[in-house]
């Protein structure tokens, strides 16, 4: 404003002087002005442009300070900023909420009074260092209260000043599910590793991923070993290898069976049976990425339900032989005995001798076949006693070796020190001898026959041989062939009656029914093993017998006088049968009174005046059986002996508490024995003839 007012009075000056030159002064005045109000107005517009971009430069500077401000204040994490010197200077809300602590409390104190350093950080690492960040750290409250937190640290450079912000996440809740998880899969595998099931996991390839302890001990193979592996790779026997690969696809293809059953191999080849349930494991989508499966080890089950199988089988035939063997062995003792009395009754030389004899003949070996069938049936009756086994199986390995082909070695391995059994020793030549011809028919060619015995001791966990007997002592029977061998299939019926691999006319198939039929009802069990090219082992256990057990043989006081004059009471409801004896009975000299029943017997005998020495009567009968009938005549006659008989099978006899009886079919040669044997044994010995006594 100076320079114009000093511009105006210069002009007024030269306006007095002459008009052209005041005239180029005006002009140049007025250029002047122009430029100097230009200025003006530039410089005015430039201050009020700086004013401006000072207050836009505030105002966005105010809205960054909010903005920051709102995003610290809303930031769910914690977020402190520290001085070079470790000193809080701001404290958001979410880090007054996390450590328990006002902004305005917490503002100036160390960040280690929220953050504390671990215990074995060196003295530099308590200090705080740019980038720093961590996890499984320490945050404590004011309280005192600990817990985990994650941190990010970075260094911000303000002028000359560094300062640190520090992004602090409380992590208990991930801890805590973290924990909850790991909790969960220790409790899970815990799980697997107790179960008695097999457990297994495969993936979509049918490798083994997951294998508990129950597999590894029942195959024997760790985890480690074959995880990885394809299943059928690791225990597929070489027989069903390519039925368990097809049957792992079908499994990894999603369309299983819910339950299977298979024969897995172990370590030592050992086959087992196990029985699965199945189940698959899908992602989000629906594709199949594992397959579960939980086994039960069903080897033993199987092997005593085939077990159960066979005894029901043998049940079936031996009901079926008991319920013929009265009639049959009635008709039997007329044919055998008839055919006795016509050979006493004929001359040597007598062309019908030969014929007669060929009809006896014919008898006795219907006797041998229905004896066989009770005896598969346990139902044949036993004469047991106290014996050495030792004693039989030598005896009866001499005569192996007449019976034998001179091709076939037969080796005797006795233990010396062999405990006694109690058993039928009959019925134990005919096992022995019954073993031995089977070996014989396996060994065409020749080859080496063992008998074994030794004495045993079974325990709970090894007694697989047959469910029905226990653990405890046994002397145990074992012969052993080195022929032929049996296929599975043979195996599974090897006991079975009439089961043969003989041609026609060379085998009944009764041979091993018979041995398994007289081992059982010896309280004994008998297990085979046999493999093709490989020989058979028949295994038989016998239980020692009791300390102070006694033969219960029966009458065994013998006479060679088979004749008598006593009076004898025969009751009889088979009227062929009554006839034969009485024939029989009267041959060697006796007297006979005869009845067809017990009502008939009692009148009898109070008929008979003079003594009855003997009552041999049937212990089935119409009405009043022979043992009530023995109890009733007994009253009246004290002194009088009994023998009882019955052709009817050993469980039906045992229902009447008999211990000694004469079994049909019986010879007249055996009936006259026994008969004298009874008359002639001290009274203490006969009276336990009687039923109940």
């Amino acid at each position: 404003m100076l320079i114009l007012g000093m511009l105006a009075a210069t002009s007024n000056l030269m306006a007095s002087g002459s008009e052209p030159v005041n005239s180029i002064w005006n002009d140049a005045l007025i250029f002047i002005c122009a430029i100097f109000g230009a200025i003006t107005i530039l410089l005015l517009g430039i201050l009020y442009l700086g004013e401006r971009r000072k207050k836009s430069a505030e105002e966005a500077l105010n809205e960054s300070e909010l903005r920051a401000s709102h995003i610290l204040n809303g930031a769910n994490d914690a977020i402190i900023s520290v001085n070079e010197a470790g000193y809080v200077q701001s404290f958001n809300p979410a880090a007054e909420s996390m450590f328990g602590c006002p902004a305005q409390q917490a503002i100036g104190q160390s960040i280690l009074n929220f953050l504390p350093a671990p215990e074995n950080s060196s003295k530099k690492d308590k200090h705080l260092q740019a980038g720093q960040s961590g996890r499984d750290l320490i945050g404590q409250r004011v309280d005192g209260s600990t817990f985990p937190v994650d941190l990010v640290m970075n260094e911000v450079t303000l002028e000359t000043n560094r300062m640190f912000s520090i992004f602090v996440r409380d992590v208990s809740t991930r801890k805590n599910t973290e924990t909850a998880l790991a909790n969960e899969r220790h409790f899970s595998a815990a799980v697997l590793d107790t179960a008695g099931a097999l457990i297994v996991v495969i993936d979509h390839q049918g490798r083994i991923v997951k294998f508990n302890r129950a597999c590894e001990e029942t195959t024997d193979y760790s985890f480690g070993e074959i995880k990885g592996r394809p299943l059928w790779e690791v225990f597929a026997t070489p027989d069903d290898f390519d039925a368990m690969r097809e049957h792992t696809l079908e499994l990894i293809s999603g369309d299983f069976p819910a339950r299977t059953e298979n024969i897995w191999r172990t370590r030592d080849l050992t086959p087992r049976r196990i029985s699965w349930s199945h189940t698959s494991l899908r992602d989000e989508v629906g594709r199949l990425e594992h397959v579960v499966s939980i086994g039960i080890d069903v080897t033993e089950r199987r092997a005593l339900e085939s077990q159960l199988i066979q005894a029901r089988k043998m049940e079936a035939v031996g009901r079926l032989a008991g319920g013929v063997a009265h009639d049959f062995n009635n008709l039997l003792t007329a044919i055998t005995g008839y055919s006795d009395l016509i050979l006493h009754s004929i001359k040597e030389g007598d062309p019908i001798q030969r014929d007669v004899e060929e009809i006896k003949r014919a008898g006795d070996r219907a006797t041998s076949l229905t004896r066989q069938l009770l005896a598969f049936s346990r139902k044949q009756v036993m004469t047991p006693q106290v014996m050495d086994l030792n004693g039989i199986a030598a005896s009866t390995g001499q005569m192996l070796s007449r019976l034998l082909s001179e091709q076939i070695e037969v080796k005797l391995l006795l233990d010396k020190e062999l405990k006694p059994i109690m058993a039928d020793a009959g019925q134990l030549d005919q096992v022995i001898l019954n073993l031995a011809l089977n070996s014989r028919d396996a060994m065409p060619n020749g080859g080496t026959l063992t008998i074994e015995t030794a004495n045993v001791t079974l325990g709970a966990n090894n007694m697989r041989t047959d469910p029905v007997i226990g653990p405890g002592n046994y002397v145990m029977l074992r012969v052993i062939d080195t022929g032929e061998g049996m296929n599975a299939e043979t195996l599974s019926h090897v006991f079975e009656p009439f089961y043969t691999t003989k041609d026609p006319g060379k085998g009944t198939g009764l041979g091993l029914a018979t041995v398994y039929g007289i081992v059982r009802q010896s309280n004994g069990a008998i297990a085979v093993t046999s493999a093709l090219g490989r020989g058979t082992c028949f295994t038989i256990f016998f239980p020692v017998a009791i300390a102070g057990e006694v033969s219960s043989s029966g009458l065994d006081h013998l006479t060679k006088a088979l004749q008598g004059s006593e009076t004898i009471l025969l009751v009889e409801d088979e009227q062929d049968v009554r006839n034969l004896m009485t024939r029989a009975l009267e041959r060697s000299g006796y007297q006979v009174i005869q009845a067809s029943n017990g009502d008939e017997a009692l009148d009898r005998s109070r008929q008979r005046q003079g003594p009855i020495h003997l009552m041999l009567s049937d212990i089935v009968m119409p009405g009043m059986n022979g043992p009530e009938l023995a109890r009733r005549i007994s009253v009246e006659r004290p002194e009088m002996r009994t023998l009882f008989m019955s052709g009817h099978t050993l469980d039906v006899v045992e229902k009447h508490g008999i211990d000694f009886y004469l079994e049909k079919p019986v010879s007249m040669d055996v009936l006259a024995r026994k008969v004298r044997e009874a008359l002639d044994a001290p009274p203490s010995r006969a009276m336990r003839a009687v039923a109940g006594n």
